[in-house]
């Protein structure tokens, strides 16, 4: 009767050890075995694993970090970059431009364009101005003017129905002097 309270103490004591050491042990018939890290009954024996210690990097994953923390900040800075485009075109938005379209920026006016596609590609007008407004079919007309001096001088000069370009003129100023 003694000897069972003492099995129990020493196996508590090899249960305790084993599993701060790391052993593993087989348990169970052939075919069924079980592997655990406490040992099944007083006839276990501890296996012996051959395990070779981690080569090179103690951290496996220390690449993959690196990798991922440049990625993060080259993204970081390709949006600050973008960003900062981007206040340069709002500076250059609120710049009202005094003159005028070219013809080649005149045939890039297409019939469905937005105001804000046009004023995006050629700043703010010289002059806008409210044609109609027919609140009963919902209707608005309204033109941008884009005047230049000098030689060629002219007024371009693009309609909006609606918000959206519904018709485009280009005058030529003639010259007073004659």
């Amino acid at each position: 009767m003694k000897i069972a309270p003492l099995a129990c103490l020493l196996s508590g004591i090899l249960v305790t050890t084993s599993s701060f050491a790391g052993s593993v042990y087989r348990c169970g018939k052939p075919g069924e075995y079980v592997f655990s890290n406490i040992p099944c009954d007083f006839e276990s024996k501890e296996l012996e694993l051959n395990v070779a210690p981690p080569s090179g990097d103690p951290n496996p994953y220390e690449g993959a970090i690196k990798d991922y923390l440049q990625d993060r900040a080259d993204k970081a800075e390709a949006k600050k970059a973008r960003l900062a485009k981007r206040a340069e075109a709002d500076e250059s938005f609120a710049k009202p431009r005094t003159r005028g379209l070219s013809l080649r920026d005149f045939s890039k006016v297409d019939f469905g364009m937005s105001e804000a596609e046009i004023i995006l590609l050629f700043g703010q007008p010289d002059q806008e101005s409210v044609d109609s407004v027919n609140t009963e079919i919902g209707v608005t007309r309204k033109s941008y003017y884009y005047v230049k001096t000098g030689f060629n001088a002219n007024v371009s000069r693009i309609i909006f129905t609606n918000g959206s370009v519904s018709n485009k003129t280009r005058d030529l100023v003639k010259n007073s002097r004659r």
